[in-house]
């Protein structure tokens, strides 16, 4: 097959799979790599050290954007892979900074197997929820976040920091706490930034953050609908998890997206057994996942 049949079969497929994905293009030709009904453009990307995202992602990242057709997707596939993992470069074997990443349609499974083979594993996902979904009511004990509350703020972001950590896609960092500072600081002065916190007994125990159209536009590229608002933050003290905080939360937040924009996005670590379940349970589900092999090269 050439690649302008692999991508039209893929397109096909993908979007006959999920509506709310957007139209699946040809990968870049520089770095393409090849076989059978498989097509896949490789892609370098190492984070400066004052940048923030080295937060989020790995400090050096690999990356292959693959579109996959034919009859035998997990063979072409994974011949696919062989051949962009065989020739990574730069990269320090055992290095745990440095990561491979594919990502692909959440209900494009037809060849997984060939990421599972070699050691991927999903560690996140693009979440998505339609506008009007049943949601959770706003709760007592939330109120609108004022600049005095930014200590909470930050407080409360590291704790999803500390505890997503654990699940391979979120990496603290000495400077992490000075970023979310500064990132919770500019929110806080956006007009289409929300964030509202919990309080009991005087206490902050929750927070949630949701960014508005137009400031979510950075996010608009991973579905085929527009405009998009997006989640950026829930946080609920865990001393308290389990309680309805974030329930109480996520009703503020709903409600102020669903009536900014027709479709809301999220980014929750996949093997997460709180956020997963929460996540669902609110209407939202899966678009894109990440599926990543860190280190790279064991």
């Amino acid at each position: 097959m050439d690649v302008d049949a692999i991508v039209a079969e893929h397109a096909a497929r993908v979007a006959a799979l999920d509506p709310l994905l957007p139209e699946q293009a040809a990968p870049r030709e520089s770095g393409r790599i090849a076989h059978g009904g498989a097509v896949g453009a490789a892609s370098y990307q190492e984070s400066p050290e004052s940048t923030a995202m080295r937060t989020w992602f790995p400090a050096r990242r690999h990356r292959l954007d693959v579109r996959v057709a034919g009859p035998d997707p997990v063979d072409d596939l994974g011949r696919v892979l062989d051949r962009w993992l065989a020739g990574l470069a730069p990269v320090t074997p055992g290095d745990l900074d440095c990561a491979a990443e594919v990502e692909l349609p959440s209900r494009d499974t037809a060849a997984l197997p060939a990421l599972i083979r070699r050691g991927f594993v999903p560690v996140s996902v693009t979440a998505v929820r339609r506008a009007g979904r049943p949601a959770a009511v706003p709760g007592p004990g939330v109120r609108a976040c004022t600049p005095d509350d930014l200590a909470a703020m930050v407080a409360l972001n590291m704790e999803v920091v500390e505890y997503d950590a654990q699940f391979g896609k979120i990496t603290p960092r000495a400077d992490t706490r000075e970023a979310l500072t500064n990132s919770l600081r500019h929110g806080l002065s956006a007009p289409t930034t929300l964030s509202w916190l919990a309080e009991r007994d005087g206490a902050a125990v929750g927070l949630a953050t949701v960014q508005l159209p137009p400031s979510a536009e950075w996010v608009q590229g991973c579905t085929s609908v527009s405009p998009v608002g997006y989640l950026e933050t829930m946080s609920v003290a865990e001393a308290v998890r389990g309680s309805g905080i974030g329930g109480a939360l996520v009703g503020h937040a709903l409600a102020a997206l669903d009536a900014a924009a027709p479709l809301s996005v999220l980014h929750h670590a996949l093997p997460n057994p709180r956020s997963t379940p929460f996540w669902y349970r609110h209407g939202y589900r899966p678009l894109w996942t990440m599926w990543s092999r860190r280190p790279a090269i064991a």
